[in-house]
């Protein structure tokens, strides 16, 4: 189990209950913890966190129960989980709604809104499509890139506008707010991989280089027509990394087909 508190996240181990389900009454709830401290190390053997041991399910109280329903929430424009806030996030449930603009099932989905566009990690995402209308409930997390939704629940609503791509130069796509977008860019062609998870197209443009890439479940050796020299134009979401001080470094696009 893992818990939040101002920010901080900590593991919570359960000893007997490894595979079996935790009560989903849980997720989401404010509860209270009777357990034993033990500090986490890192591969230096310095610390890198703690965490919680707990003897039995009886030991975590509920102090504010979730809501029966988790999508009764209201909605939060995405533009709000992408911008820095001085003050504290909160720490339960987020909701979103937009139409999908890439899937990878079982796994992701990118929704966008009026507003911006983010990453929802859901396990349904096997029963979403480009194009649905969808709403989102789940967990913000932040780090070296744009706020995401972890742990998701997701529904389809139903059928949305196509996502029309944004026609961007390869050396602008490398800003804060292409990150998740739908974009459209042109390259030549520098290199062809074929890999066991996917198929990664290496182009340039200007002094900007970057990876296109599909998975491979989706077409296998799909681009083994290309010819290196080639000028390709590619269609899909733009994924920025950035460094520790939030500055955009390299971005690559994720191909849906």
């Amino acid at each position: 189990i893992t818990i939040a508190q101002s920010g901080i996240k900590m593991k919570t181990w359960v000893p007997g209950f490894t595979g079996f389900p935790i009560p989903a009454n849980l997720v989401d709830s404010s509860v209270r913890i009777q357990g034993v401290s033990g500090a986490r190390l890192d591969g230096r053997g310095q610390l890198a966190g703690f965490h919680l041991v707990v003897p039995g399910l009886d030991k975590i109280a509920v102090e504010k129960a979730a809501p029966a329903d988790p999508f009764s929430g209201p909605v939060v424009p995405i533009s709000q989980l992408l911008h820095p806030s001085p003050q504290a996030r909160d720490e339960h449930r987020l909701k979103i709604e937009g139409v999908v603009t890439f899937r990878r099932a079982g796994e992701l989905v990118f929704v966008s809104d009026a507003s911006g566009s983010l990453l929802v990690r859901t396990e349904q995402a096997r029963l979403l499509e480009v194009g649905d209308r969808v709403e989102a409930v789940g967990f913000e997390v932040t780090g070296n890139r744009p706020a995401e939704l972890h742990e998701a629940l997701a529904r389809r609503l139903g059928p949305g506008p196509q996502p029309v791509p944004l026609r961007l130069k390869a050396q602008d796509a490398l800003q804060r707010e292409h990150h998740a977008r739908l974009i459209r860019v042109e390259g030549r062609l520098l290199d062809r991989t074929v890999r066991p998870q996917e198929q990664v197209l290496v182009l340039q443009a200007g002094e900007a280089i970057f990876p296109a890439r599909l998975n491979a479940g989706t077409q296998p050796d799909s681009f083994s027509d290309l010819r290196e020299g080639s000028i390709l134009q590619v269609t899909g979401v733009c994924v920025v990394e950035f460094n520790e001080e939030q500055i955009p470094q390299t971005f690559q696009v994720l191909l849906r087909s």
